[in-house]
């Protein structure tokens, strides 16, 4: 087993001590009585058969025969109840673990979250826990610890009978394990082909059943079209199924001939010795007994080495994602924030390109932002003003360059504590389906005054006292039927609600308001402008009417700053500010 594969499984081990001592206490006690019963199996038949043809005596076998029925029962019965505490104690490691696995998630740089691999490395992960590699690597390990006591138990017997029947079954037993070995190993290459074509098929389900998707669907007559789509991906998942079974079966009918060679050798030598009377019919049940465990057991040991070794291929994505880079870097000494007296960020020399891509989404970017600044960042799609966005929340890292708080690095200061500073409302936002309160407070427990100043502060508030439950109204019907569903502007007026809730000194406003006309746009801006004081706001729209009233206004164009200034300024310099403004104002006033 490679390196990493054996640090993992220290790992695991370490894990379940530290979050559930009475998972390996369950599996480790059970192990120990199984082996007592194996090797009480091998032992006592001989005795029995003694005292019955040689040494004749009914008296000491009925005793043998009590006392093995005895030990059989007090030792199954036990190994039962501690299989039985196992598999609960199992449930409660695994949701602890796949716990600390999302926790995990949510804790990684998000602009590898972007990257496709990482996202297969993710479901890989997640797969130790469903696929049986997590929890399944730990008890095969400990599984193949008695394996491992019971071959050189039975092996010590066998040798003091025939060295030559060790020798036959030791031989086949490892041809065996090196074919199912190679099986193995193709059998893990196939398993991880179907893992893309599985979640195509779960985002294609999930776009059949989402009611999002319901009208387009009907309009543009896509059922066909999906359903193709599906099958598509169903045979390939059956191809590959088709080539995991005949792997399969190819193993087992090989396993089948060499346990047939290896057990008529080793019953022909035992047979020969009886006959020529070197020794007698108790014996022979020994070594009759310990070879058949000795074959079983060695079986069984490799078997599950190789179920360990495909296993430690999931627990090596496992330790490669638990090692992936975190929102706060670890090989850094954190600063502590202190914004009491203002605050300035300033972007020194910031270029920022996406993985694989030749070209920048932003270059050079040099411009400073202070406390109770007014921002807008307007330009086309694709100038970079997202972007911008993105780098200054930390969700991602400039490729080249630094941007600095207060003289100090960002990335220099506590992730968690870092976000307190912003209320960020995103193009993309989501809403879940929960109730109207807990979308504002993004917390269970929390109803008080303030949600129905947020929902005054963005125009909400009429259309929530008018429902029957108010803020504790569902959104969406996922989990209650009586959900509701809002408009697309009522939900962009929800997503401000939870952002003027958050009450943080800066806030981002990434085109939240598309849904809304322009009118509307530009009046819930300058309300929530005016209401707004003391804070620090910088938003990014297409509409510039909307964002006229900003302090300083910043245009960007294909990754560069072209222009900044206020609005008056920004037209007297007649660039593409002027261009575009003047551009919408008479598709306005004509209405169209």
């Amino acid at each position: 087993m490679r390196l990493q594969s054996r640090k993992a499984l220290k790992f695991m081990f370490l894990y379940a001590w530290k979050n559930n001592k009475k998972y390996l206490l369950c599996i480790f006690s059970e192990q120990l009585l199984l082996f007592v019963l194996t090797i009480a199996s091998i032992i006592y038949p001989k005795w029995i058969i003694k005292y019955l043809f040689e040494d004749v005596n009914y008296t000491k076998t009925f005793i043998s025969v009590i006392l093995y029925i005895l030990l059989f029962f007090f030792l199954k019965t036990f190994a039962q109840w501690f299989r039985t505490r196992f598999y609960i104690e199992t449930y409660k490691l695994s949701k602890c673990f796949s716990m600390h696995m999302a926790e995990k998630y949510s804790k990684v740089q998000f602009q590898l979250l972007e990257n496709v691999e990482i996202s297969n490395l993710y479901d890989r992960t997640i797969s130790c826990v469903y696929e049986n590699g997590f929890f399944g690597a730990l008890e095969a390990t400990i599984v193949l610890i008695r394996e491992l006591f019971v071959l050189i138990s039975a092996s010590i017997i066998i040798v003091n009978c025939s060295a030559l029947v060790m020798f036959f079954t030791i031989c086949v037993s490892i041809f065996g394990f090196m074919f199912e070995l190679n099986l193995s190993k193709k059998n893990h290459d196939l398993e991880v082909q179907k893992i893309t074509g599985n979640k195509i098929i779960s985002y294609l389900d999930s776009v059949n059943s989402d009611k999002l998707y319901a009208k387009e669907i009907r309009i543009n007559n896509l059922e066909k079209w999906i359903q193709n789509k599906l099958l598509l991906r169903f045979q390939d998942i059956k191809m590959i199924n088709k080539k995991i079974n005949k792997n399969e079966m190819i193993s087992s009918n090989i396993n089948s001939i060499l346990s047939i060679i290896q057990m008529g050798s080793v019953y022909s030598i035992l047979t020969l010795y009886v006959i020529k009377k070197s020794y007698g019919i108790s014996y022979f049940t020994l070594c009759f007994n310990a070879v058949n465990q000795f074959a079983a057991s060695l079986k069984d040991f490799f078997s599950g080495y190789i179920a360990l070794t495909k296993m430690s291929l999931y627990i090596e994505d496992m330790d490669r994602f638990k090692d992936l880079p975190e929102m706060d870097e670890t090989n850094c000494k954190k600063q502590k924030l202190n914004i009491s007296k203002g605050f300035t960020f300033e972007f020194c020399n910031v270029s920022f390109k996406y993985p694989n891509m030749q070209e920048y989404a932003v270059k050079d970017l040099n411009i400073k932002i202070s406390s109770n600044d007014k921002i807008a960042l307007v330009g086309k799609n694709g100038a970079g003003k997202s972007t911008i966005i993105k780098l200054l929340l930390r969700l991602y890292k400039p490729t080249m360059g630094v941007i600095l708080l207060n003289g100090t690095n960002i990335w220099d200061y506590r992730f968690e504590e870092y976000t307190e500073i912003f209320s960020a409302i995103f193009q993309d936002y989501k809403l879940l389906a929960m109730s109207i309160a807990e979308n504002i407070t993004c917390n269970l427990a929390v109803v008080d005054d303030k949600i129905s100043e947020s929902l005054k502060e963005c125009g909400l508030y009429k259309k929530v006292e008018g429902l029957t439950d108010k803020e504790k109204t569902m959104l969406y019907r996922e989990y209650n039927p009586n959900g509701i569903d809002l408009s697309g502007g009522e939900t962009q007026k929800l997503a401000m609600a939870r952002a003027i809730y958050r009450d943080a000194p800066f806030i981002i406003m990434d085109e939240p308001t598309a849904s809304l006309d322009p009118i509307s746009e530009r009046n819930l801006y300058e309300s929530f402008d005016k209401r707004i004081k003391n804070k620090t706001i910088l938003y990014i729209s297409h509409r510039l009417e909307s964002v006229k009233f900003a302090n300083t206004i910043i245009v960007m164009n294909e990754g560069n700053l072209i222009e900044i200034g206020d609005h008056n300024s920004l037209i007297s310099m007649r660039g593409l500010y002027y261009s575009m403004y003047t551009t919408q104002a008479e598709y306005y006033k004509d209405g169209k």
